[in-house]
């Protein structure tokens, strides 16, 4: 009995597990140095570290003079000697925004202090050139979201997957049934037949595209994980990376490529 009992808990252990293999896969050490992990008393988002003071994300991510910034981290409740933590002095959303349509779904945050850089902690520099992505390329983005939507709780480790951008027209069909327009502002990603997939936790996050800078994380299905749906990104266009230009009144020597 002993024996079986055994046998049923490996078995168990495997199926358990199958959803964070599917979607995902931890991120190694170092890999992604930009990863900011944005913690508010009622969610957390991820976030993009553009220059020592400054992190990009969604503007629909709730941010207060609670909210605490992580870099440096991999693990949500075990921080290292790499970790730097930092208070937010100020979010400046874009102007834009709209929170019915989620259009503009992009703001900078403001950091308490300057991060050091290193091998943990470094920037993700903005694009130079924007270019267009074409359908089926496929990109990667990363979070501590949660790694199924039955989950209770988010990921306590950093997660990265491998997802296929679709067109715009393709997306749009998607998201008409749900009245939700999809605009030339955005930029989607398709859910495969092995539901690999972004979820509630990972808004904000980076959407990186033959290695630049792509997008930020928006919104998606709260089944997150099904095949055949599709996730939203606000696309870095010119018009946005002049408005960060224009509001980061410093030096900005690691802001773009």
């Amino acid at each position: 009995m002993r024996l079986w009992a055994e046998i049923l808990f490996l078995i168990f252990l495997q199926k358990g597990s199958c959803l964070e293999i599917v979607g995902g896969r931890k991120v190694a050490r170092y890999a992604r140095p930009y990863m900011a992990l944005i913690s508010s008393p009622e969610k957390i988002c991820g976030g993009v570290l553009i220059h020592p003071k400054w992190v990009l994300t969604a503007a629909h991510c709730k941010v207060d003079l609670s909210t605490t910034v992580t870099l440096g981290s991999l693990s949500q409740t075990k921080p290292n000697k790499d970790t730097q933590k930092f208070h937010v002095l100020k979010w400046i959303p874009n102007k834009k925004f709209d929170p019915s349509t989620n259009d503009n779904d992009i703001q900078i945050l403001e950091l308490s202090g300057e991060a050091r850089l290193d091998r943990s902690v470094n920037c993700m520099p903005l694009p130079k050139k924007i270019k267009n992505i074409k359908p089926g390329t496929v990109c990667e983005t990363a979070g501590w979201g949660k790694t199924s939507y039955k989950d209770k709780y988010s990921s306590t480790f950093l997660m990265e997957v491998n997802v296929p951008i679709i067109s715009n027209q393709k997306c749009k069909a998607m998201w008409k049934k749900r009245n939700l327009k999809i605009t030339k502002n955005m930029l989607c990603t398709l859910v495969d037949k092995d539901g690999k997939d972004t979820c509630d936790g990972d808004s904000g996050g980076p959407l990186i595209c033959n290695g630049d800078f792509s997008g930020v994380l928006s919104f998606g299905d709260e089944h997150c994980g099904t095949p055949g749906n599709a996730s939203v990104y606000t696309r870095l266009t010119k018009e946005y990376i002049n408005w960060i230009k224009a509001e980061i009144p410093c030096k900005i020597e690691c802001m773009f490529n």
